[in-house]
């Protein structure tokens, strides 16, 4: 069995509604992208997936990478086996008053890193989406890149 000494960390933050990827958004959005709706899959409600004023975490998005590099223990998943892992993916959503619902993993092959992805975005405080002025619900997704060295 091989050990892995050494762990590079490329975490990446990409927010996107959906799986056509769009980068976050705190500025001027064109007429054409603001306020756009889905029902999402898993809790068949309507979210938004771009709004005036995306949904953030306390602290910001560099907070919330920090948090996810800091947290995620590796110690437990077996990943000598594994030449490459894609990148995890997890998807929430922010509700209208700042909590987390519908949150799910898109893509673990290591099925235990995205579980912890959510639980630490849930320790998070988040300001939800503003959409003409209203709170609205909103669907996010966060991607972490895994870069393993060996030695």
């Amino acid at each position: 069995m091989q050990y892995i000494t050494q762990f590079f960390f490329l975490i990446s933050t990409f927010i996107f509604a959906a799986i056509p990827y769009r980068q976050p958004t705190n500025y001027a959005v064109p007429a054409d992208l603001k306020c756009k709706t889905e029902i999402d899959s898993i809790t068949k409600k309507l979210v938004y997936t771009t709004a005036d004023i995306e949904a953030i975490n306390e602290g910001g998005e560099g907070k919330l990478q920090q948090a996810l590099v800091r947290g995620i223990i590796y110690d437990d998943i077996a990943l000598d086996s594994i030449m490459y892992i894609p990148p995890i993916v997890v998807a929430f959503i922010i509700d209208k008053d700042g909590s987390i619902k519908g949150e799910r993993v898109i893509n673990d092959l290591t099925h235990r890193v995205g579980k912890q992805m959510l639980e630490i975005i849930k320790l998070f405080k988040w300001t939800p989406a503003k959409c003409n002025g209203k709170y609205v619900p909103m669907i996010k997704t966060q991607m972490m890149i895994i870069d393993i060295a060996e030695q």
